[in-house]
């Protein structure tokens, strides 16, 4: 028909208008590292790290610091080590243990052909008793999982509107590098004293910015792997955006340790919030009744302080995030 045809010359002519729009907008800056030295100074067992770089406002930045080298060992490689199928493998041992221990010999405890979950099988003809059994080895399974999650600086992540699963502890994993990172912390006082709160996240995000970029694994499906801690990040020159925003929030909390700071989930993305001045245009996330500005460490987009990509704002007006404080 012939108004078949118009039709679709017509779909034809809108999507290239479509796709000629989109391209029409100017691409978004990106973060550019000039300079990456890393030396390994086996004599005095240190690390020497020299950083040259453009900021958001294309200012060249510079930065070295020396980190010792048994700080620079990675304590967290053991988050590396824990998918959901070998945590449930683990789990069988003392979950077996247990249920000997109450004398429920006959009690089969099993994984279903993928490790996902743990089944428990009485074999008793007693419904109730039977009942209890299972409850009370699920509660087991819970507390020794926990246990199992907090060895391996792993946790429960929720994201809105139904994304679960087992990832990093990554405000955890922060403090815990506050003390391997210091001397970047230092680097950075020493380079920017005199600024405000403001400008030092401001500078330290187009720091991580312009450290190479590197795609996020399924975080909810990986058990960590993936994920770099921030010695391992600086030692790479490479990481995904939970990594850096790991490394940011643990440089930062040497530098302002009260502040109310905290990690952003998105979907398939993290940013960090933090309770600097906020100015009238700036995304703001209110946690708790205190007002957090966003920061975007991730890169390769160079962003300031309180902006975001359109992406990252459209789930952060839509409350589709978690918040994590530090």
């Amino acid at each position: 028909m012939w108004w078949q045809a118009q039709l679709k010359s017509l779909t034809c002519l809108l999507f290239f208008l479509f796709i000629a729009v989109l391209t029409s907008f100017p691409a978004m800056p990106s973060a550019q590292q000039i300079v990456y030295q890393r030396v390994h100074n086996e004599a005095l067992d240190q690390i020497e790290f020299n950083y040259q770089w453009l900021d958001q406002r294309d200012t060249l930045r510079s930065l070295s610091f020396t980190i010792h080298e048994p700080a620079a060992i990675n304590v967290f490689d053991s988050v590396r080590q824990l998918s959901p199928q070998r945590m449930n493998r683990l789990l069988i041992p003392p979950l077996t243990q247990f249920a000997r221990s109450q004398g429920w010999h006959q009690l089969e405890i099993a994984l279903d052909t993928q490790q996902l979950t743990v089944s428990y099988k009485p074999h008793i003809r007693d419904r109730k008793e039977s009942q209890k059994r299972v409850a009370q080895m699920r509660a087991q399974e819970g507390q020794k999982r926990q246990v199992m999650l907090n060895e391996h600086f792993l946790t429960m992540l929720n994201i809105p509107p139904n994304l679960e699963g087992i990832a990093p502890d990554h405000p955890r994993i922060a403090l815990a590098s506050t003390a391997s990172v210091a001397p970047v912390s230092r680097a950075f006082y020493e380079s920017l004293s005199g600024s405000t709160p403001r400008q030092y996240v401001d500078v330290i995000a187009s720091f991580i910015q312009a450290i190479p970029y590197s795609a996020l694994t399924n975080r909810l499906e990986s058990g960590g792997k993936g994920f770099s801690s921030p010695v391992q990040l600086l030692l790479e020159n490479r990481g995904d955006c939970d990594s850096k925003v790991t490394l940011m929030a643990a440089i930062l909390r040497n530098l302002m340790p009260n502040i109310n700071m905290a990690i952003v989930y998105l979907p398939n993305h993290a940013l960090l919030a933090i309770a600097v001045n906020a100015l009238e245009d700036d995304i703001v996330i209110d946690h708790d009744g205190v007002k957090l500005v966003v920061v975007e460490p991730t890169g390769p987009t160079k962003l300031s302080v309180g902006n975001l990509t359109p992406r990252s704002a459209l789930y952060v007006n839509n409350g589709n995030i978690t918040v994590k404080p530090i």
